[in-house]
């Protein structure tokens, strides 16, 4: 009996079942009871199927994914094209599952040579820092095998990116729901199950793209491995406001004006004792407050520097402020 593909747990309920008049010899199953896991929801395939089997199918009859679709050509090279942009040439990049190789194709066109084209059941090399599973994943039986061994070709902070079809787009969107009579077809995941699968094995989703593939829903989604959220906001936040408080130190006991009330400044300030003559907003909330005793203005009554520490909305601040034609210095912080 399978287990849940994604969760891994034997908990199961069993939907219905399809049975298939396959051409004669070929390695595909004869029928199909389709599960739904109790635990995480993931809808997969049962019966005589194995991996062995699918192995013989794709590497005889047909290929990983449908490469060979012009519309896939282009897709795959333009994501060739968007992996270079942000990788250098030195970069080991992995095409699990490939087919016909378009997308290893266009890097090596751009002069990317570490590059690999590989069957599912082929050996990864290590030390991996881009891994693309393109529409494949949802034909890998022992996909818990597939997906350790993908955890450990990967680097620590190496990017999987896992292209494949979008369950409930399919369904919501098609009269008949043709992944469902697809023998291959093996696992059928929504949105939340292809995170989950990222989560079970070390990754964190950072991006996500919803697109038509062939005429149906489909997802690309770019995983980081290894990635902690919780501790890169505190580095990160911990890390902007050191500088900014470093920057603020440098104009103790000048007289200054501090343009941008908002949170950042709110948590900054709270930080630093330096010589504030105006502090200043143009929000209407502001209109009749005061901060630190001091009332809030529109724009300042002297000519000492204005300092800018807002980041969201910074370089539209600078506009308004340049607009006005103000004597006073700008400095951002």
């Amino acid at each position: 009996m399978r287990n849940c593909p994604v969760c891994q747990l034997p908990n199961r309920k069993e939907l219905w079942t399809m049975e298939y008049k396959i051409p004669d010899g070929w390695p595909v199953p004869t029928f199909i009871t389709w599960c739904e896991c109790t635990d995480c929801g993931m809808i997969f395939g049962d019966g005589d199927i194995s991996q062995a089997m699918l192995d013989e199918y794709y590497k005889n009859y047909y290929g990983y994914g449908v490469d060979s679709i012009t519309g896939n050509i282009e897709r795959l090279q333009a994501l060739a094209e968007e992996v270079a942009k942000n990788n250098d040439k030195s970069k080991r990049i992995v095409d699990f599952g490939g087919g016909d190789g378009w997308f290893i194709q266009r890097l090596k066109e751009l002069g990317f040579a570490d590059t690999h084209n590989l069957h599912v059941n082929m050996a990864i090399p290590d030390g991996v820092d881009v891994l693309l599973a393109s529409h494949v994943i949802e034909h890998i039986y022992d996909l818990p095998d597939a997906m350790n061994r993908i955890n450990t070709a990967i680097k620590p902070g190496g990017l999987l990116i896992v292209d494949g079809p979008d369950t409930t787009g399919i369904l919501l969107d098609w009269k008949m729901p043709m992944m469902d009579f697809n023998t291959k077809h093996i696992n059928h995941f929504t949105l939340l199950n292809y995170l989950d699968l990222g989560r079970q094995y070390g990754f964190t989703a950072f991006r996500v793209e919803h697109y038509t593939h062939n005429g149906a829903w489909s997802y690309r989604i770019y995983f980081k491995k290894g990635f902690n959220v919780g501790e890169s906001c505190r580095e990160k936040v911990q890390g902007n406001v050191e500088r900014i408080i470093e920057s603020l130190k440098k104009f103790d006991g000048e007289p200054v004006n501090i343009w941008g009330m908002g949170d950042i400044s709110w948590h900054v300030l709270s930080y630093v004792d330096i010589n504030i003559v105006n502090y200043i907003d143009n929000d209407p909330a502001y209109r009749g407050r005061t901060y630190s005793g001091k009332p809030v203005l529109e724009r300042p009554d002297n000519d000492y520097p204005i300092l800018i520490l807002a980041q969201g909305q910074r370089d539209l601040l600078i506009k308004n402020i340049l607009d006005l034609h103000l004597p006073n210095r700008i400095v951002e912080i």
